[in-house]
């Protein structure tokens, strides 16, 4: 692009125009066919070491031509994959699956005092995975409770639960009342035929 100056000496018309076609040059680029006026952006081909798009960190890593109708990747001066009819990688492909499997998703913390019921929409966190809901079941406990005897009255907490269940770690809280006795005493009075009543 030839050097256009625009000097203080010109007049204001003519630095309109100077500035006008600068912009049209800006906006008109040769290298490669582009008219970025209209959206399009035409690269030259590039090679394996420059890269036709690059960064100017990183000017090895990059997309640039193979050959006709082939479009490659590029990162120091390694071929990592080309694009085209047929996709052919030069280098070892991570798959990540981008869905999970109920059998690989482990509970690390279950929590407590959760209501038995289903609880649909609840968000996962963890992993670089996003927006996963989960339906979520607390199941409620099932059982009998054998009664003891010989127990003090009072309330107990965290008893743990001891029984034929496959799980573990079950706890339950239950009071144990006072009983309360009347006593009934009756006395006779033999003499006067008269009784008495106590409670």
């Amino acid at each position: 692009m030839p050097a256009i100056n625009v000097a203080k000496t010109d007049t204001f018309e003519l630095q309109r125009q100077k500035i006008n076609t600068i912009g049209q040059q800006i906006f008109s680029v040769t290298e490669g066919g582009s008219d970025l006026t209209t959206g399009n952006l035409k690269l030259g081909d590039g090679t394996l070491a420059a890269p036709s798009l690059a960064f100017a960190s990183d000017n090895t890593l990059g997309v640039y031509k193979p050959s006709t109708s082939l479009f490659g990747l590029a990162v120091s001066n390694k071929r990592i994959i080309n694009f085209g009819l047929t996709t052919t990688s030069y280098s070892t492909f991570d798959y990540i699956k981008t869905s999970i499997n109920n059998s690989n998703t482990t509970i690390l913390n279950a929590g407590s005092n959760y209501d038995p019921g289903t609880f649909p929409l609840i968000s996962l966190t963890g992993g670089v995975g996003a927006g996963v809901l989960a339906t979520v079941t607390v199941a409620e406990y099932v059982g009998t409770l054998t009664p003891g005897t010989g127990y003090n009255s009072g309330t107990f907490n965290s008893i743990g639960l001891v029984g034929s269940a496959t799980g573990s770690g079950a706890s339950i809280e239950f009071t144990v009342e006072d009983v309360q006795v009347k006593l009934l005493i009756l006395v006779v009075d033999i003499q006067t035929d008269n009784t008495l009543v106590f409670l």
